[in-house]
């Protein structure tokens, strides 16, 4: 379906957070645009809302890992580490 004279959004980018002592990435989660994702992850360290992160923020890291463009299903890897946990707890 072609539709003319309508904007299409920013695709969406997909973040998760990953336990580092595991090697493990978390299920991500997609957002429009980093900075929102992003200061849902500072709100999730500083919340105490998950105990395990609260308790081991050292443990934990925000990742970027790519675009996903959910009209026609591709995904586009840009695997980045954003942020550790450790580095924006607030004491």
């Amino acid at each position: 379906l072609q539709v003319t004279g309508v904007q299409t959004c920013a695709l969406p980018i997909c973040f998760p957070v990953t336990i580092d002592v595991a090697e493990l990435f978390g299920p991500p989660v997609l957002f429009v645009n980093a900075g929102h994702a992003f200061r849902g992850f500072v709100d999730m360290v500083n919340s105490g809302s998950d105990e395990m992160l609260k308790r081991n923020p050292d443990d934990f890291s925000f990742y970027k890992l790519g675009l996903y463009d959910d009209t026609t299903g591709v995904f586009e890897n840009q695997n980045e580490r954003l942020a550790r946990a450790q580095d924006v707890k607030e004491n």
